[in-house]
């Protein structure tokens, strides 16, 4: 629950800012009130003194500590990193989810150089821009591939954060034989990974590498490596 409440809080607590406008109207509001005051019961510099005093008492309480609180809790938020490894946390955490939904051994995933390949890419959800410049969401869409013997595993859906939970998620097996093309090409600071065949036709966009304990690969070296035995004398395709 501490970790929920802390990623809520860095999504969903803006950096506070001063109602300057308001601090002025207020002022003057009361001032014109003393002024009054002043002309209608003739009150003396101590009154006036008290008056002002509690002027000040007032907006401290009104603005200023409100101020001063709501800023503490922003600056309490988690810092950029601790999302990120949150976020390849529970992407990582897919992985397993997916192996006990299907019943995957990975020991029996050999085909390539790790048994899995996690592909994520940001929803249009709720999104905080970090010090760092870096926009960070709440909601990303997850592409899992498990390398089995004769066919691939495609597992996607969209996983939410502060829930740690996957909000769709489905499946696919994509044989071999059937596909013709693989390939990875660069667009800005993402990938996109392609698949081509007989009924197959994905485009997974991949911003945030998810790399944990040799369980997952990297984008570019799994198409290669995908191609090669694509290549290979059992899978040779045309």
């Amino acid at each position: 629950m501490e970790k929920q409440k802390q990623i809520s809080d860095y999504f969903f607590i803006s950096k506070p800012k001063l109602d300057y406008k308001a601090i002025v109207g207020w002022v003057l509001g009361l001032l014109f009130i003393l002024l009054v005051v002043f002309l209608i019961f003739k009150t003396g510099w101590g009154f006036n003194l008290i008056y002002l005093t509690g002027i000040g008492v007032l907006l401290y309480f009104l603005y200023f500590q409100r101020y001063q609180t709501k800023m503490e809790m922003y600056n309490n938020r988690p810092a950029d990193h601790q999302i990120d490894e949150w976020i390849e946390q529970n992407m990582l955490n897919v992985i397993d989810h997916t192996i006990e939904k299907f019943g995957i051994d990975e020991n029996d995933v050999t085909i390539l150089k790790a048994p899995s390949l996690i592909i994520c890419f940001p929803m249009k959800s709720a999104k905080r821009l970090g010090s760092d410049g870096v926009l960070r969401y709440l909601e990303w869409r997850f592409n899992l591939f498990f390398f089995m013997e004769d066919s691939i595993l495609y597992y996607h859906g969209i996983y939410n954060h502060l829930d740690s939970k996957i909000r769709t998620g489905e499946s696919q097996r994509i044989f071999y034989k059937d596909i013709t093309n693989v390939k990875v090409s660069r667009v800005e600071n993402h990938l996109i990974f392609e698949l081509r065949g007989t009924g197959i036709s994905l485009d997974c966009y991949n911003v945030m590498p998810v790399r944990g304990n040799n369980r997952t690969n990297d984008v570019e070296d799994t198409a290669r490596r995908l191609e090669r035995f694509l290549l290979s004398t059992k899978y040779k395709t045309t």
